[in-house]
């Protein structure tokens, strides 16, 4: 669980931060580019070699959570998503949880 939160806000902190639109279509997340490699599968609106770069990057944040916590396994492929903007993350958003109001910037949603 905190694995799943880490990498959700890990992808807000890399994700370019917009200025605010009044609504904007929902992206699909089936045309992002993914790669899955390690412990994450990394699925990014700005293409495949940031989605590499950010799928390494999570790789060994994870070798490094590993070092410092003995009794923790890493489960199946935790889901990274990288919007390029926060109006796309928002639209997304409204449509798996209810909490899209303009104060959320990333939540944890388990697959």
């Amino acid at each position: 669980m905190k694995l799943r939160f880490l990498t959700v806000l890990l992808s807000l902190l890399v994700a370019p931060l917009g200025a605010q639109a009044e609504e904007a279509a929902v992206p699909d997340i089936g045309t992002f580019a993914e790669r899955s490699q390690g412990g994450y599968q990394v699925l990014a609106q700005g293409g495949g070699e940031l989605a590499g770069q950010i799928n390494s990057f999570m790789n060994e944040m994870l070798k490094q959570y590993s070092k410092f916590f003995s009794n923790w396994t890493p489960k199946n492929p935790a889901r990274v998503i990288v919007f390029d903007n926060r109006e796309d993350f928002r639209a997304y958003t409204a449509t798996v949880t209810s909490r899209a109001s303009s104060n959320v910037l990333g939540y944890c949603h388990l697959r």
